[in-house]
């Protein structure tokens, strides 16, 4: 659940998201 949030948290700045989302992927 955890890496759900920290995206849509972070989908205000797409710059965070793009750098976040592929970290909580891995």
């Amino acid at each position: 659940m955890a890496g759900y949030l920290i995206p849509l948290v972070s989908s205000t700045k797409v710059d965070d998201g793009l750098i976040r989302v592929p970290l909580i992927v891995e």
